[in-house]
Formats: structure tokens, C-alpha cells, sequence
């Protein structure tokens, strides 16, 4: 074992290959093995957790017997206690993580809020900011996923994308994709700005630049292409194939569009086959 600093490996009895650097690091340590610690407390309350890496200032300062954990920034993981196998990079990253296991968390308060949920990824600063017991989430983006606290299976890849979602199970690949999305379940966009204000609307996929951009609390639409049903807000089991196509429908449901600038009678048509 290796240490410097004041009560660093204080209580350490036969753990092994153990190293602590700075004030209060592994202090309480007892049987645990294979340890790092730099930084002030850092591991300080370890008794028998194995292959834990700790920097930074409180970084798993709580961690007890965990075992396989990494963390690097400011509070890092502070509260994880036995929850094991997480990895916390960034100014408060995880660092309310009590016995959830196997997260990653990367950037600036990146799952900031989490106790107990498990087997979460997030990249990015405030990304899945929220979530608290939602489990195998991935966000990548800048707010991505911020607001999820128990929804779980969702996936966003781009800034703010699904960044008000709560509890819904969604996916969003794109920058503002889902971006409004609180409740609706379900949904599948594909692309910039796709379903950027659906709300509560659920069983909607979209794939194309701004592709059912306007729905709130339509359902079961399907949209591909550029613009692609763009103005439909309330309609359901509209289908849009093609650029700009079905963009007058607004309210109208179980209309059928294929072409580019392909469009309804009205906007809020029923029934209708348009080729």
C-alpha cells in the first residue's frame, strides 16, 4: 500500500495495493484491495470495496463496500454507498447515486439526481440531469434527457433532445428531436427538430428535417421526409411520405399523402388517399 496525506489508509488492517493520496483518502478503509484515491476524503469511508478509482474533491466519499466504481471531478459519486460498477466523470456527475448501479455519467451534472437507478449512460453536461430510479436510459447531447426522473428504456442522441421528457419510453436521434415530449410514449424521430413539440402525443415515428415538427397530442403518425406532415398537430394516423408532404393537415386524421408538396383537401381532411 501506498499513502500520503494526513489519515490516509487510517483504518487499513490487510487490504492490499491500495493507494491514497491527500487528506482523509480511504481513511476508513479496512480489507478492501486494489483502491485509488487522490484528493481530499476521497474513498474516505471504503471498508471493503475492491478496484475503486476515485479523483477529486469528495470523490465516493461515501462508498463503502462497492466495488468497481470510477470517479473523477467535484463530488463525483459522494453519495454512492454500495451501489457498484458506476463511472462518474465531471463537476458533480452522479453524485446522488446512492445503490444504483452499473451508470456512466460524462459532463457537468450529468446525472445529477440519480439514487437508484441503474445501467444509465449519460454524455454530456445536465444530461439526464433529473432522473432519480428510471433505468437504462442513454442520452448524449447537451440536456439531453434532462428532465427524465423515472421514465426508463428511453434514448436520445443530440442537444436537448427528449429534454422535458419525464416518463415516457422514447427514442430521438437529432438535435431538438422530441425536444417538448413530457408524457407521449413510444415515439421514434429521426432527425433535426423531428417532433420537436409533441407533448403527450404517443406512437408517432418521424424521420426527416423537422418531420411532424408541429404535433402536440396527435398519435400514431408517420411521417419520412423532409417536412413531412410538418403542420400536424392533433390529427391521428396520418402517414406522410415524401418532402413537404401532408403539410396542410393540421387536426385531420387517417389520411394517407405520398409525394413531394403532396397535399389534403383541407386541413383537417379525413380519409384521404393523396398521390
Amino acid at each position: 500500500n501506498t499513502s500520503v496525506g494526513a489519515c490516509a489508509l487510517y483504518a487499513n488492517t490487510t487490504g492490499d495495493r491500495n493507494t491514497a493520496g491527500g487528506f482523509r483518502t480511504l481513511k476508513s478503509n479496512t480489507t478492501g484491495c486494489r483502491n485509488t484515491a487522490w484528493g481530499y476524503a476521497v474513498l474516505a469511508a471504503n471498508t471493503t470495496g475492491c478496484h475503486n478509482t476515485g479523483s477529486g474533491y469528495n470523490a465516493l466519499t461515501s462508498n463503502t463496500t462497492a466495488h468497481n466504481s470510477t470517479a473523477n471531478g467535484y463530488l463525483a459519486l459522494f453519495s454512492a454507498t454500495t451501489g457498484g460498477w458506476n463511472t462518474a466523470s465531471g463537476y458533480l456527475a452522479g453524485t446522488a447515486i446512492t445503490t444504483g448501479c452499473a451508470n456512466t455519467a460524462s459532463g457537468t451534472e450529468s446525472l445529477r439526481s440519480n439514487t437508484t437507478g441503474c445501467r444509465n449512460t449519460a454524455s454530456g453536461s445536465v444530461s439526464l440531469y433529473k432522473n432519480t430510479t428510471g433505468n437504462e436510459n442513454t442520452a448524449v447531447g447537451f440536456q439531453a434527457l434532462k428532465c427524465n426522473s423515472t421514465g426508463s428504456y428511453s434514448t436520445a442522441v443530440g442537444s436537448q433532445a427528449l429534454a422535458a421528457n419525464t416518463t415516457g419510453n422514447n427514442q430521438a436521434f437529432g438535435t431538438f428531436t422530441l425536444k417538448t415530449n413530457t408524457t407521449g410514449t413510444l415515439n421514434n424521430g429521426f432527425g433535426y427538430a423531428v417532433l420537436e413539440e409533441n407533448t403527450t402525443g404517443d406512437h408517432n415515428t418521424a424521420m426527416g428535417h423537422a418531420a411532424l415538427n408541429k404535433n402536440t397530442t396527435g398519435c400514431r403518425n408517420n411521417g419520412f421526409g423532409y417536412q413531412a406532415l410538418c403542420g400536424t398537430t392533433t390529427g391521428k394516423f396520418n402517414v406522410g411520405v415524401g418532402r413537404s408532404s401532408g403539410g396542410n393537415i393540421t387536426t385531420g386524421s387517417c389520411n394517407t399523402v405520398i409525394g413531394t408538396d403532396a397535399e389534403t383537401s383541407a386541413a383537417g381532411a379525413v380519409n384521404q388517399i393523396v398521390i
